[in-house]
């Protein structure tokens, strides 16, 4: 497969991605990131890495449709330190706020996402109701597919194959989840000399600021041939798909 097949015009990982590693990376994000997370009506804080910063989402349990934009604009600039950021933290939660009394339809596989993050956070990266070895390292990449954008639901790493593992949620049982993640595995593998160094480097980056030693020290990674499609069970328990 090329670039042509998928529709990519533009390279995917551009040098801003990279400069917004090297800020998470840095003491100014840690304590960027523990003002964010000392704020219970946040209610838990995922920081998305993208080309002009860091995209800052919540996970709030009781939100019927989390992941929102925390703020109007919800980017945090390079360089940005903890004190820059803190006055504007209740213009932030105020528009939180408002959005959630705003939303008049809750989606459940939102709700699904934003709860597996938060606990994976909180539990050194471990994805609950997954394999014990995959560690959470992203959320909604977007692919350049088709003349269009799509995106995944989670990446992870399985520490022991040092494999990257696209997987793909949904709120009720779907087959056709399989297919879906199966495209998203192809474009990874056309387009691994881009993204295995980005995501080889945020591995290492959330490892470290999450507790996880064994993605904190990974030196290598490659594209899992097959990826994992979930959804919640008839008793409530993740089944998970499309393990080799």
């Amino acid at each position: 497969m090329n670039d042509q097949t998928f529709g990519r015009a533009a390279p995917i990982v551009r040098r801003g991605h990279y400069l917004t590693l090297d800020y998470m990376a840095s003491e100014e994000f840690a304590e960027v990131k523990a003002l964010l997370e000392a704020e219970p009506e946040i209610g838990g804080v995922y920081f998305r890495p993208v080309d002009s910063g860091v995209t800052m989402v919540d996970l709030h349990p009781d939100s019927p449709r989390p992941r929102i934009g925390i703020g109007e604009d919800p980017i945090i600039k390079v360089g940005t330190t903890a004190d820059e950021l803190a006055p504007s933290i209740p213009a932030r939660i105020a528009y939180l706020k408002e959005v959630r009394a705003s939303q008049a339809r809750p989606s459940e596989e939102n709700q699904l996402e934003a709860r597996l993050i938060r606990e994976a956070q909180s539990g050194q990266l471990r994805i609950p109701g997954f394999p014990e070895q995959l560690r959470l390292v992203h959320s909604q990449w977007r692919l350049q597919l088709d003349g269009g954008h799509k995106f995944t639901d989670l990446i992870a790493v399985d520490i022991d194959e040092r494999e990257l593992v696209i997987i793909e949620l949904k709120r009720q049982p779907d087959p056709s989840a399989l297919d879906q993640v199966a495209e998203y595995v192809s474009y990874f593998e056309a387009n691994a000399a881009e993204l295995l160094p980005f995501f080889m480097r945020l591995a290492i980056i959330m490892g470290a600021r999450y507790d996880c030693q064994p993605l904190a020290k990974l030196s290598e990674l490659s594209v899992a041939s097959s990826g994992i499609a979930a959804w919640p069970g008839a008793s409530g328990e993740l089944e998970v798909k499309g393990l080799d």
